[in-house]
């Protein structure tokens, strides 16, 4: 259902039911909506950045990110045992024209410092506590 999921020799422009519908979703709650916007500001994000920024346990964070990149908003890079998230901007752009201004108009939250005490492991999006 996700984004990127297509075919790579599909150029079509036009977002199928079900990716809509996917992308309603993800956009249907605050968090993930400011998850995004904070992706937008910086190239990528690391899951520990995101814990210190949104006070949210690793669990739930890994529920979030798993919405986003089941709908094809976001990617995700690991590298060793950390995540790191980044938007697909072409991608979204191409499916969705205006999404990425309309996220550009919000505010974005200030990223907070992923260095601190207790944020060592990492967030992965599979094993999220429903």
């Amino acid at each position: 259902m996700a984004i990127a999921a297509r075919s790579a020799g599909d150029v079509s422009s036009t977002a199928t039911a079900e990716e809509l519908a996917a992308v309603g979703a993800a956009l249907a709650d605050p968090t993930r909506v400011r998850m995004l916007r904070l992706m937008q500001a910086n190239d990528e994000v690391a899951c520990a950045a995101l814990e210190a920024t949104f006070a949210l346990t690793k669990s739930t964070i890994s529920y979030h990110v798993r919405v986003l990149r089941h709908a094809g908003l976001i990617r995700v890079r690991k590298t060793g045992k950390f995540y790191h998230y980044a938007l697909m901007r072409d991608e979204i752009e191409r499916h969705f024209p205006g999404l990425l201004a309309l996220l550009a108009a919000t505010e974005p939250p200030q990223l907070a410092d992923a260095a601190s005490p207790g944020l060592v492991a990492d967030c992965d999006p599979e094993t999220f506590a429903p």
